[in-house]
């Protein structure tokens, strides 16, 4: 029971950082975009805990496969969303390692994950450098009550608002960072969530 709450903690933290794919301040051109299809993928058999201490657990596997876009409406206004198409989680069979004598018969869980949607809009450029905003929407589809905490989803609606700035020092060097609130539902603690990128 003890290692199932403290698997719970760590899938609880996987999940709130898995969506964080969004990119820098700059918005797409009318008419075009960017898209991504990538995978992660974690294995692990121990964690830390927030006072520093090293805790094992049963061996999960995370394997998440998600597809990124960004389209250009206009040239100051973009959507953005990611979209995890596929998730797999598992937690390994356990023995007792002198008897073979079965402690946990092993779990998984395919399921789609929740995702994020939202827009982005420059509110200027001046030169190479951007300053934009975005509104971002988590949607809460994925599952929150596998029976042994195997969660593709958190069960709340956020939002979160953000303000960017990025500076191009040439076509393959440039600086990004950005700042932003996360509202968060049923019982979740608020955000603040901060990036920076050169």
């Amino acid at each position: 029971l003890k290692m199932k709450k403290f698997g719970f903690l760590f899938l609880a933290c996987l999940i709130s950082v898995s969506s964080n794919y969004y990119a820098g301040a700059w918005t797409q051109k009318k008419g075009s975009g960017y898209f991504q299809l990538c995978s992660q993928f974690i294995r692990a058999n121990e964690f830390y805990e927030p006072g520093g201490n090293k805790i094992s657990i049963t061996t999960l596997g995370d394997y998440t496969v998600t597809f990124y876009g960004e389209y250009g409406f206009t040239n100051d206004l973009t959507i953005v969303g990611s979209f995890p198409l596929f998730r797999r989680i598992t937690l390994n069979r356990v023995e007792e390692i002198n008897t073979g004598v079965e402690l946990f018969p092993g779990d998984s869980k395919n399921c789609i994950s929740d995702f994020d949607i939202g827009f982005k809009y420059r509110l200027t450029q001046f030169g190479s450098t951007v300053l934009s905003t975005s509104l971002m929407f988590g949607i809460p589809i994925g599952d929150n009550t596998q029976k042994n905490g195997l969660y593709t989803g958190d069960g709340e609606f956020n939002q979160m608002i953000a303000v960017g700035i990025g500076h191009s020092f040439s076509s393959s060097v440039y600086f990004s960072a950005d700042v932003g609130f996360n509202s968060r539902t049923k019982g979740y603690s608020d955000e603040i969530r901060y990036n920076a990128e050169l």
